[in-house]
């Protein structure tokens, strides 16, 4: 690189000696082609490629630019030419070095990205249009003055800052979400999540802790329901299960043989242990197993409105005849507390600042969720739901509010309602990130959605400030260009200004992608703490 420069400059002095001692027109032209060739035969080749895509790639502007500025046959063409290529070199240097970004490329997914991409597709064509027009007034007024104000607007408009507009904060955006563990597949996806309006968080192990802690068992015999609980759940991975088969293990309580078990998402679990039919879960499953909680409502009640979650134990008869009703017995009572997340509180209170309304909804009864939602600031909840109803709930909930994005945070794949605008946060699942409609976290820290949503909503920020400032920069100087042409057209170091003031935008683009994008970490955000 040095090496072409050196001898582009060795070139140039000889050309300014030319003109220094009054050599031949035709000897400046011979010294300034090679200079124009050894330094911008990038410019060329982009060109030439592009031609035979029938399309016109920005640098085929300078290289028509610079083949226009043979006619001048002044060293000022051949500085522009070693200043223009330098320029793109220190560019290039910080996209590489600084930036760590290796190659751009137009991905239209965003609607403002494709506004960049439309004016980017028709800015080079409309340009060109100009230049022969230009070009055509020259020949027929026999004035070809006018063939150097043409240079002047090739060297000060700036194609590059549109290409720089959307491409430098999406590919920043990325890199900073890789680096964080969030997967996402499309630069909509972030559109989509910019514009979140409404949140829907499923409530146990989203908004708590994943483990939960056995605090009491109301039973007239306590061993008994521990040993019919955990023969229910020794092959449950649900938190509850976990923990009581802690607790069994910790009193060194033996199991039960059970058949005829299985699970119910959102409901619990029941199978067959001597000759009885058990189900331990919440009230949606006693209702499904006919057992009628009884004298022990009301302690169930006063449980739950202290925060606390619980689990019936109930067991019915097998084969009882037609005629015989038996609506089943309670067992036990079993009393658990769930403690919510830390960055809970924060979490609300940064939605909030967003202009984002929570929703929450679970399993649990809605005493139990008022309780512990009050605490964090949650007035919006619906309880007491089932899998099917969740789902149910968030369909209907996307066809009420079906102009704006609903984001949706869940830890398993049983919530799957889909509508086009639905954003799922899929907590501990980094591969469910399938299409435009979802993004992934490889862990259960909550504060990253807040971080999600602030880098999504700066993308979007930084590329239409990117976008404006391009287009009116481009326009700005095309017009500065025709209405300005007496008072520059006899100055030789307009050439060399208007290539500083092009290549000032494209370098403000990225420096601007850069700067606003460091400004989501000064706050001290950062996630995985619970200090937003």
């Amino acid at each position: 690189m040095r090496k072409k420069y050196l001898i582009a400059c060795v070139l140039l002095f000889f050309q300014l000696l030319a003109v220094y001692f009054n050599f031949p027109d035709w000897f400046n032209f011979i010294l300034s082609f090679p200079i124009i060739l050894i330094v911008c035969s990038r410019f060329y080749l982009n060109f030439l490629k592009h031609l035979k895509k029938f399309s016109i790639h920005p640098d085929g502007l300078i290289s028509i630019g610079l083949i226009l500025g043979f006619l001048n046959f002044q060293p000022i063409i051949s500085i522009c030419a070693i200043i223009i290529a330098g320029l793109r070199d220190l560019e290039n240097y910080w996209l590489k070095k600084k930036l760590n970004i290796s190659s751009l490329s137009f991905s239209s997914e965003t609607q403002i990205e494709k506004k960049v991409n439309m004016v980017f597709n028709y800015f080079s064509p409309t340009l060109l249009i100009i230049l022969i027009i230009i070009v055509v007034f020259c020949y027929f007024s026999r004035n070809f003055n006018y063939i150097i104000m043409a240079i002047y607007i090739l060297f000060s408009t700036s194609a590059r800052a549109f290409v720089f507009s959307a491409n430098i904060p999406n590919i920043l955006t990325f890199s900073k979400f890789q680096k964080n563990n969030i997967y996402y597949n499309s630069a909509k996806t972030l559109e989509k999540i910019a514009d979140l309006k409404y949140i829907i968080f499923n409530y146990l192990g989203v908004l708590t802790e994943k483990k939960v802690k056995l605090l009491d068992i109301v039973a007239a015999d306590k061993n008994f329901a521990l040993e019919i609980a955990a023969s229910l759940e020794k092959d449950n991975l649900h938190p509850h299960a976990l923990e009581i088969l802690r607790y069994v293990e910790s009193l060194g309580l033996s199991m039960k043989y059970t058949s005829h078990s299985n699970y119910i998402e959102d409901k619990g679990v029941i199978g067959r242990i001597g000759g009885k039919n058990y189900a331990l879960g919440n009230m949606n499953l006693m209702k499904d197993m006919g057992i009628v909680v009884g004298m022990l409502q009301r302690e169930k009640i006063r449980l739950e409105k202290d925060g606390k979650i619980v689990l019936v134990l109930g067991s019915t008869a097998i084969n009882l005849p037609n005629y015989q009703k038996n609506p089943g017995i309670v067992v036990a009572l079993f009393v658990f507390e769930n403690e919510l997340k830390k960055q809970g509180m924060n979490l609300i209170s940064e939605l909030k600042k967003f202009k984002i309304i929570p929703w929450v909804i679970s399993s649990d009864s809605q005493f139990t969720l008022a309780q512990n939602l009050r605490k964090i600031n949650i007035h919006n909840f619906e309880a007491e739901l089932t899998i099917e109803l969740k789902n149910e709930f968030i369909d209907k909930f996307s066809k009420i509010h079906h102009d704006t994005s609903i984001g949706i945070v869940k830890l398993n794949h049983e919530i799957n309602s889909f509508s086009q605008n639905n954003i799922f946060f899929n907590l501990e699942s980094k591969q469910n990130t399938i299409g435009d409609n979802s993004i992934g976290f490889d862990d259960l820290d909550i504060s990253k959605i807040i971080f999600a949503i602030k880098q999504s909503k700066r993308l979007i920020t930084i590329t239409k400030q990117n976008f404006y400032s391009s287009l009116l920069y481009n326009m700005s100087v095309i017009i500065f260009s025709f209405l300005s042409y007496d008072l520059f057209k006899n100055s030789s170091y307009i050439p060399i200004i208007a290539i500083l003031l092009s290549n000032i935008c494209s370098m403000g683009i990225i420096l601007n992608s850069k700067l606003q994008d460091d400004m989501v970490r000064a706050p001290g955000f950062e996630p995985g703490t619970t200090k937003v």
